[in-house]
């Protein structure tokens, strides 16, 4: 069933409108996080195969919820409704200076300007986003449903590992670090 929001006859504008940042969002994920992509993929395929909704051929993300926050701050929280190796995407968006994103888990601040994207592992860690800038904010929350992936028999995806990123490492850099000759 799709949310009140989504079966909303102004979301199909709005995803419309955000297909050309959520395309480069999606290519993020497929970079740093290969098997969630695929996961996410195979998710969203099957919920548009069902057609839940007519805007459900609209949805641009490969993450199953999006959350969109504007001028408000979030408080510290962990999302409890996605696995361990399920990121979440967050991506920074408007006029604002001066906004933070913090991770008390690891004693991190985040410089959080627009066009900034981040993805973290929401279950895991705590983060939060005080009401640190001045001028117009906007978040696109991106996170996926667990209990959606397991009823859509979709596995969950491995933790990322430094080793996925070596077919893109210049092969100086694998001889100097790891003394790979090839």
């Amino acid at each position: 069933m799709a949310s009140k929001s989504f079966s909303s006859p102004k979301i199909a504008p709005f995803l419309q409108a955000t297909l050309f940042t959520e395309t480069l969002l999606n290519a993020v994920v497929a970079m740093t996080a290969p098997d969630l992509f695929h996961c996410g993929v195979q998710a969203i395929t099957e919920l548009k195969r069902m057609e839940l909704h007519p805007n459900t051929c609209l949805w641009p993300s490969i993450f199953s919820g999006m959350g969109v926050i504007v001028n408000r701050a979030t408080p510290r929280h962990r999302d409890k409704g996605g696995a361990l190796p399920h990121y979440d995407l967050l991506f920074s968006a408007g006029e604002h200076t001066d906004a933070e994103l913090r991770l008390p888990d690891i004693s991190a601040v985040l410089k959080y300007d627009p066009g900034t994207a981040v993805m973290i592992m929401g279950r895991a860690l705590a983060h939060s986003v005080p009401k640190t800038w001045s001028g117009s904010r906007i978040c696109l929350a991106h996170y996926i449903k667990s209990e959606v992936h397991a009823r859509l028999g979709v596995k969950r995806p491995g933790l990322v590992n430094i080793s996925q990123y070596d077919a893109l490492k210049d092969p100086g850099y694998l001889r100097r670090v790891h003394g790979i000759f090839g």
